[in-house]
């Protein structure tokens, strides 16, 4: 029968699974052949994408690979004031609205994903906007105005499946191959569970701890309260740029100084987004073997600096 394989977190954007694709699928099913690959992440964050892409193309050349774009209702449209849902923090169905600048936006984001996936070789399917405004949120949750409803869930699925079928034809599993990872990439995250057993020693003001991250989930970091230290271990005889994933939202995080070797690099999570998300830094380059990472706050904070995961991404060293 047929089998589908869900490989993703919600608070993160394409920047981490570009770094970490190669671990995140070899923690499912090392040598699996995949027939679709179907990527979406319009919403959470495009920036690393095209790595992505470019890595998993490379993986599985004949893979069927579709990006889902969608858009939220309650950002895309305006009301009377010219304020968004959001903004108003009132999602009132007679009010009179409009597509707002949320909407370009959105196009904006479509037209630049659309060059990267005819690049490799896949195809692009967007969630419909209706010439009248309001026809559009049947698709969304009534609740939120941002989630799909049931009727907009059927309705990516029944397209999904049309598009998929019409692009099924130029597609042979028996002529299908797996490819190389390249230099690959090796990633620890605690995000999802809190747990990695033995693969990673931390010292200092620094602890595992759980929080709230997007929608309410329990999600995990290694929380610096003050100074600590990180140790990875490359396994890999080459050099790979180190990435740091961290939490961000709006200005409850400090900025953190982090030395590795004689390089010092100052992160700052402020962000002008009001939840939770994860983001990505190049913060130095690890050689074969341990390599410290000191951490130190540098400014007062709300929130604790949390670290979600250290990425040592052999395939992003020529990017």
């Amino acid at each position: 029968g047929n089998r589908v394989k869900i490989i993703s977190s919600r608070d993160t954007g394409a920047g981490y699974a570009s770094h970490c694709i190669e671990t995140l699928v070899d923690e499912t099913n090392k040598h699996e052949l995949y027939d679709v690959i179907i990527l979406e992440y319009s919403l959470s964050g495009h920036k690393g994408l095209d790595l992505l892409l470019r890595r998993l193309r490379l993986r599985y050349p004949d893979a069927i690979m579709i990006y889902i774009h969608l858009y939220s209702f309650r950002t895309d449209v305006v009301g009377p004031t010219g304020q968004t849902p959001l903004q108003m923090r009132k999602y009132d169905s007679k009010l009179a609205y409009k597509w707002g600048p949320g909407q370009k936006q959105s196009t904006e984001i479509f037209n630049e994903i659309s060059k990267m996936m005819k690049e490799y070789n896949g195809y692009m399917y967007s969630l419909p906007h209706t010439s009248h405004v309001m026809n559009s949120l049947d698709l969304f949750n009534t609740v939120d105005w941002h989630h799909l409803s049931i009727e907009g869930h059927k309705r990516v699925a029944e397209d999904l499946l049309a598009l998929i079928k019409s692009k099924s034809a130029s597609y042979s599993k028996e002529k299908a191959k797996v490819g190389q990872w390249g230099e690959g990439d090796q990633c620890i995250s605690w995000f999802t569970n809190g747990k990695e057993d033995m693969k990673l020693e931390y010292s200092g003001q620094a602890a595992v701890a759980p929080f709230e991250g997007f929608s309410g989930e329990s999600k995990f970091a290694l929380q610096f309260k003050g100074p600590g230290k990180i140790v990875v271990e490359n396994k890999k005889n080459i050099i790979a740029p180190i990435f740091l994933s961290f939490m961000t939202k709006e200005k409850e995080y400090p900025k953190v100084e982090i030395k590795i070797s004689n390089r010092t690099v100052v992160l700052d999570p402020s962000t002008n987004i009001s939840r939770q998300l994860m983001k990505n830094a190049l913060v130095g380059w690890a050689m074969a073997g341990r390599t410290e990472i000191e951490i130190t706050p540098k400014t007062t904070w709300n929130l604790p600096f949390r670290v979600t995961g250290v990425n040592l991404c052999g395939a992003c060293y020529y990017v």
